[in-house]
């Protein structure tokens, strides 16, 4: 998706209002059939066997993959971990690379030195819920983003990636404003593994 992204920051940062139409369609278009391929190949991944994983190891790993990132920019990183396995309906890989997308967008776009926290809930019916929450100026919206909707220089693919994940495990992704922190929270919810 890197050089997608690329292209669609060169074609929004065009003057002319209809060639920069044109190739947003265009790079538009190219997406969705990159994510067309990239569904294909997961099905055939996973043909036979239900997609599951445990979000508590997840979640540990890819906070302790971003750790060295959050301590150079000098950001207190911290984690809320339940005790014990949290089995959610979603491989670990596309776990990851929505978790990937949340801290990443999250570093890239707060200030050196802003606080990040990340939290898994279960409820009692097994669901799950991943939040990621900053210190930072927030988002510019509110509730589910809009796909491929570009804001404050984001390309809102991101999202998007963690969006589908959610949606995948019968869950949903939800974006803030921080009660705690103040910044921006997004929230994974993810439905309980079969």
């Amino acid at each position: 998706r890197t050089p997608v992204t690329v292209l669609r920051l060169d074609a929004e940062g065009l003057q002319d209002a209809d060639e920069r139409a044109r190739l947003v369609r265009d790079v538009d278009e190219l997406t969705r059939n990159v994510d067309e391929v990239i569904r294909s190949a997961r099905r055939a991944q996973r043909h036979g066997r239900p997609a599951a994983c445990d979000a508590t190891e997840v979640v540990r790993e890819r906070v302790d993959h971003w750790r060295p990132l959050a301590e150079d920019q000098g950001a207190e990183l911290t984690l809320e971990l339940p005790g014990g396995r949290a089995p959610v309906r979603v491989d670990a890989a596309d776990l990851a690379a929505a978790l990937d997308a949340l801290l990443g967008n999250t570093f890239s776009h707060t200030p050196d030195g802003t606080a990040v926290r990340v939290r898994l809930e279960r409820d009692v019916a097994g669901a799950v819920t991943v939040t990621v929450e900053d210190a930072g100026p927030g988002l510019p919206f509110t509730g589910a983003p809009v796909r491929g909707a570009s804001r404050a220089g984001s390309t809102g693919l991101g999202l998007d990636i963690a969006a589908r994940t959610a949606e995948a495990s019968g869950g949903r992704l939800e974006a803030g404003r921080s009660a705690a922190l103040g910044g921006a929270q997004v929230c994974l919810h993810l439905g309980p593994a079969v």
